[in-house]
């Protein structure tokens, strides 16, 4: 039986969240492809393809059984070319689930037998966000509580903050 999950995202940045759900999702699936998606057309990125995937490939260089890929498309047609069992989705918060709710059905519609699988943030993470992120990191203000170091060294470097 196939046991690969993809765990989708913009990662921009990826955060310490992100992170506790690859490694939960870890505990579930043999396999994790964690994809950084490169056509974000719905939103303009802070950081560009290649630097979200290198912090990403970075910060889950030490995970067993994660393997790190860009895709450009449609996510279900990842999730197909990938021969996945399953999509993993982190949620935070009653909004998150509107929308997660809305891209299952759209990607219920597009590939009926695609499944889903969400997972609730834990209560330390629940509140960390990439758009915080971005935003506390160019007010100066320290942010490695929320992202791993590749990302803190990225904004020292590129803002001296």
């Amino acid at each position: 039986m196939n046991n690969t999950a993809i765990f989708p995202g913009s990662f921009d940045p990826i955060t310490n969240g992100h992170i506790n759900l690859i490694k939960r999702a870890c505990n579930l699936y043999t396999n994790v492809i964690v994809g950084v998606a490169k056509d974000t057309s719905l939103k303009k990125t802070f950081f560009s393809y290649e630097e979200r995937l290198k912090f990403v490939a970075e910060s889950l260089k030490n995970f067993s059984g994660v393997t790190v890929k860009g895709f450009s498309g449609l996510l279900v047609d990842f999730y197909q070319a990938e021969g996945a069992c399953s999509i993993i989705r982190g949620l935070r918060s009653t909004t998150d689930f509107g929308y997660e709710k809305q891209l299952f059905n759209v990607n219920k519609l597009l590939l009926p037998g695609v499944e889903m699988i969400f997972l609730m943030a834990t209560k330390e993470e629940v509140y960390i966000s990439a758009s915080m992120v971005r935003e506390l990191a160019l007010l100066g203000k320290d942010i490695s509580a929320f992202v791993p170091g590749a990302v803190v060294r990225a904004f020292k470097l590129t803002y001296g903050k």
